[in-house]
């Protein structure tokens, strides 16, 4: 999946361009985003405690633990949404 590194890299490609990734977790209450920080949310888009959220996994551990339902990108700038592979979304960032 995922290591440390690559989220750190996730991390600086979206506030270089201005975007904010999302991972919905299949059958989970609560998602992963990554803007400009790293934080939880619930599907509403409300920020949640990350210990409530995903307890004391780091990000990279809570992405390989959990079924992946959808990787959204959106783009802050012009509003535009692309959903993503993982594959796809780690070949933006090489």
């Amino acid at each position: 999946m995922l290591t440390h590194r690559e989220v750190l890299k996730l991390k600086e490609w979206a506030e270089k361009t201005n975007a904010k990734i999302v991972f919905r977790f299949k059958q989970y209450p609560y998602q992963l985003v990554i803007e400009k920080m790293i934080k939880s949310q619930d599907r509403d888009g409300r920020t949640v405690d990350w210990t409530r959220a995903f307890g004391t996994k780091h990000p990279h551990q809570a992405i390989a633990s959990l079924p992946i339902e959808e990787i959204v990108i959106i783009y802050k700038d012009t509003g535009e949404e692309e959903k993503i592979s993982l594959k796809q979304l780690l070949a933006k960032i090489s």
